[in-house]
């Protein structure tokens, strides 16, 4: 008795959930900058580490232990001196955004 090709090769059906489609690129958000509070778009990238993008602060990179030192303890970043290291980075490393961790953060006052 000879299979039916029916059954070698089911048709598609529209019924049968497929698996959604990422894009190797990583979700932006709106959220408020970590320096500023300037609305900014923040993508996740690597052990809880963010990548933000501001319109006054430029792309810079932040630890996600610097983020919950600063929200467990409602730090403020020195806006200024911060731009000042963003500067101060994007001129001797060109290719890379600024990383903020601890140690190399300016708190306010």
């Amino acid at each position: 008795m000879a299979i039916p090709l029916s059954l070698h090769n089911p048709p598609a059906s529209t019924d049968i959930p497929r698996q959604p489609k990422y894009s190797k690129q990583t979700f932006e958000v709106i959220m408020e900058c970590y320096i500023c509070d300037v609305e900014a778009q923040e993508s996740g990238f690597a052990d809880g580490c963010k990548s933000v993008e501001c319109p006054g602060c430029g792309r810079y990179d932040i630890s996600g232990s610097l983020i919950a030192v600063k929200r467990g303890n409602g730090y403020r970043f020195d806006i200024e001196q911060m731009r000042e290291w963003f500067a101060r980075q994007r001129q001797i490393y060109p290719d890379t955004n600024p990383f903020i961790r601890d140690g190399n953060q300016r708190w306010a006052l």
